[in-house]
């Protein structure tokens, strides 16, 4: 359960669908946000974090205006607010740790309300340094697997490219790699016109095995509970469960 795990899909009735399509708008906005910011550079032809953020967007298709508040939004250009990204600690059930992603333009809000749903679980927000060294930063790649089969020898090219693990993941291609080797792997992919979903997460060095159903289920309904949050990114956790 290292990272965010996709759990099964389940039929949902539009307003759902509607509900869905509206928080990953915002998350795209969000990670737009936060490449702007990143790369300093509202122009994506001169700011490659900006350039695949926007190309990561274009699949949920996040209207153009969208797109432009996002950027102004990052780079500070709309009065009175003051875009940041979090990385917040936390413990759940179990003892398990938790590293949460965040952006956001209130932390004030943010936090407290994060807070609350780790207690509604009965977890709570670490001390910083507390959880960071239980995990190690690595990347991860995300590529439609039609496109990933018409490359023929591309798995060993990634390997060769610095890759640790490379599988299938529903209808898509996971390519991991240690944080050393994100950036060949993007320049491998580009070089092949393929395209990708990529970011810099976390994965336990270890994981706790979580054999109680009871506990298992509460950790998954946080980590549910907390990727609900328009804000929130991403979540990584040490438990493992099967």
């Amino acid at each position: 359960m290292s990272g965010h795990s996709k759990w099964a899909k389940l039929k949902h009735s539009k307003p759902l669908v509607d509900a869905k399509k509206s928080k990953n708008f915002s998350k795209h906005s969000n990670l737009i946000a936060i490449a702007a910011k990143q790369g300093g550079n509202p122009d994506p032809k001169l700011n490659p974090y900006l350039k695949e953020a926007i190309e990561n967007s274009r699949q949920v298709n996040l209207p153009q205006d969208n797109i432009e508040r996002a950027i102004k939004r990052g780079l500070g250009l709309i009065p009175g607010i003051i875009f940041e990204e979090l990385t917040i600690e936390a413990y759940g059930p179990e003892g398990v740790a938790l590293i949460i992603k965040a952006a956001t333009d209130n932390k004030n809000r943010t936090i407290p309300e994060i807070r609350k749903i780790l207690s509604q679980s009965h977890g709570s927000i670490a001390d910083s340094g507390s959880v960071l060294w239980l995990f190690q930063e690595i990347g991860r790649f995300e590529i439609d697997k039609s496109v990933w089969d018409k490359n023929s020898g591309i798995e060993l090219e990634v390997i060769d490219a610095g890759a640790t693990d490379v599988f299938p993941d529903e209808n898509s291609m996971t390519v991991l790699t240690g944080k050393e080797s994100f950036e060949n792997l993007k320049k491998l992919f580009r070089s092949k016109s393929v395209n990708f979903e990529a970011e810099l997460g976390y994965q336990a060095a270890t994981e706790i095995e979580v054999k109680n159903k009871d506990a298992a289920e509460k950790i998954i309904q946080l980590v549910e509970n907390l990727e609900e949050r328009d804000d929130v990114g991403s979540v990584y956790t040490n438990a493992k469960i099967e």
